[in-house]
Order: structure tokens, then C-alpha cells, then sequence
């Protein structure tokens, strides 16, 4: 007995990013780090869009999401499903200024963080990924633990570049300094406060002198 083929699910509604346009007017804006974390947001979890969309007005102009349209264009989008995009047409204008600043979480209304609850429920690593900083967290740089900071860093080894003896020469004149610069054959002037020997060991450790 043939089983029927099992019949395609219609393809969801899509909205060109080219459709909608930027609010030039703004207040919010992410540092580079700060829009690099988006991207990776919305490319890991990109059914999270549905649940908060972009809010446009009725002239398609975005109210609510913009660094997210902006983000979605750099991961070189060009059309996204349509209930990615809510209608906020039928807010009033007063009302769109409103949602504006509101989507834009100002101070005060955005809540506050219960480091508790986030230790209690969420991995360390976890919430780095989510763009969490240590001083977010509070976490004191006194906690770190400095070995971790250098896991998966190369391993390298430091030449050994001090002198194997040094020792002081009082030279009674002149004359007593123009033979060793001679038995040397190196200048010595009034600046002179240190030699080398052999002479060949100076531009081995040249790059070491302070510029």
C-alpha cells in the first residue's frame, strides 16, 4: 500500500527589510561590541522575533526595533516573516513618542537585575554569551581568578638577555679611556654610561632599549 506524500506546509508570509524604514529620530543607540551581541541573538534564536517584533507606524516607519532591523540587515537578511513586524498604526502620535522611549527600556522602568536569581538559574558562561559583563553581574575583578584569564592562551618563552657579569672600570684620565675604546673598538663619549662585550651582543638586545 502507497503512502500519500505528505502535503507541504504553505510557505509563512515574508516582509522585504526594504519595505521599512529606519526612525532617523532614534534616542537609542549600541556600541559595536554591544550590536555584535545582538546579531548573535537573533541569529541563535531567531523565533525570539515573533515574540517581540518590530512596531512600525502607518508609514512603515520603525517605532520599536530598530538596532534589531539594523542588526538583521548585517547578517544580510533581505526579507523576514511576517510576524516578525507588529502594526502600531493605530496608536495615537502622542502615544507612538511614548512607545518610542518606552521600548527603549529608559532608566527606571527597565527593572533591576536579582544577581541571585541569575547565579541560582543561569551558567556563568551562559550569560557572558547573552552579553552579560562581569561588573553587570557583580562580579569584582578581586574574584577573578587571574590562571583563567590565560586558558587557551600560547605558551611562550622569554630569552634571558641580562648581562652574565658586569663589572665597574675606574679609569684614571683620558688617555686611560681612549685605550680601552680602542681595546674595545668601541666609541666612548661623555654620554657613554654602559658597554657591551663582544660588541655583536649590543643589536641583540637593541629593540629592549627604551625609545
Amino acid at each position: 500500500m502507497k503512502t500519500k506524500p505528505q502535503a507541504k506546509k504553505p510557505a509563512l508570509p515574508r516582509i522585504a527589510l526594504s519595505s521599512l524604514t529606519l526612525n532617523p529620530d532614534n534616542p537609542r543607540s549600541l556600541s559595536q561590541e554591544v550590536f555584535e551581541t545582538l546579531k548573535e541573538s537573533i541569529e541563535r534564536d531567531p523565533e525570539f522575533m515573533a515574540l517581540r517584533p518590530l512596531v512600525i507606524d502607518e508609514h512603515r516607519m520603525i517605532l520599536g526595533g530598530n538596532q534589531r532591523y539594523r542588526a538583521m540587515q548585517a547578517l544580510g537578511m533581505t526579507t523576514i516573516p511576517e510576524a516578525w513586524v507588529k502594526d502600531g498604526s493605530n496608536l495615537s502620535a502622542a502615544a507612538k513618542r511614548r512607545f518610542i522611549l518606552i521600548d527603549n527600556s529608559p532608566k527606571g522602568m527597565s527593572g533591576m537585575w536579582d544577581f541571585e536569581i541569575l547565579a541560582n538559574t543561569y551558567e556563568l558562561d551562559e550569560l557572558h554569551k547573552m552579553g552579560f559583563a562581569d561588573w553587570e553581574l557583580g562580579i569584582s575583578i578581586d574574584e577573578l581568578d587571574p590562571h583563567d584569564e590565560w586558558k587557551g592562551m600560547p605558551e611562550f618563552k622569554n630569552e634571558d638577555k641580562t648581562a652574565f657579569r658586569s663589572i665597574i672600570i675606574h679609569m684614571e684620565d683620558q688617555d686611560a679611556v681612549d685605550a680601552l675604546s680602542k681595546l674595545l673598538q668601541q666609541p666612548i663619549t661623555e654620554k657613554t654610561q654602559a658597554l657591551y662585550y663582544p660588541k655583536n651582543i649590543v643589536d641583540k638586545i637593541r629593540h629592549l632599549a627604551y625609545k
